[in-house]
């Protein structure tokens, strides 16, 4: 099955072996992954590539990575996608997107997208957990209709900094 889904300004599909390039480019940029994670090494990188471009369906636990491309000039922004919990009606949304495309509304744009994908594949519930400095990705969740649901006081290290782990619930609803 194909995943491809479309916006006004974008077009969201699998990533595929061709996006490697632009993943690692996008997970090694310390802009990037400075509140999500610690820098991969290479190997690294490329584990975590390789499961995202795994067949997907809805029994799968491995991401299901959505490549984010602009319409008409098909630059590639940056990636948004999800992954099934331990509960098979609930799941969990990430997103990512190169600093130049920050700030314009892709985000935004690509998560409700997916959330609507999600809803018509059948989930109810969705979760995102985000470090409480990253302001920015919060307010992507709070704008896509996520309320905070909780917080773990040093719930992440990431480069010896110590992060609240802030967590975020969508309950399903009418997607237009």
């Amino acid at each position: 099955m194909a995943h491809e889904l479309e916006t006004e300004r974008l077009i969201l599909s699998q990533l595929t072996i061709k996006d490697f390039n632009k993943f690692e480019n996008l997970i090694t940029n310390s802009d990037v992954i400075r509140y999500c994670f610690d820098p991969l090494s290479q190997a690294e990188v490329w584990d975590s590539f390789e499961s995202r471009i795994k067949a997907w369906d809805t029994r799968q636990s491995h991401w299901l990575a959505l490549s984010v491309h602009l319409k008409g000039s098909n630059e590639f922004v940056g990636v948004t996608g999800f992954r099934n919990t331990s509960n098979q009606k609930e799941i969990e949304v990430g997103f990512m997107f190169l600093p130049k495309y920050q700030g314009k509304g892709f985000a935004t744009e690509s998560l409700e997208a997916a959330l609507s994908y999600a809803v018509f594949l059948g989930y109810e519930t969705v979760v995102a957990n985000v470090t409480e400095p990253n302001v920015s990705s919060a307010k992507v969740l709070e704008k896509c209709g996520f309320k905070q649901s909780g917080s773990h006081a040093k719930g992440i290290i990431i480069s010896g900094s110590v992060y609240t782990s802030l967590s975020y619930l969508f309950k399903k609803r009418t997607i237009t």
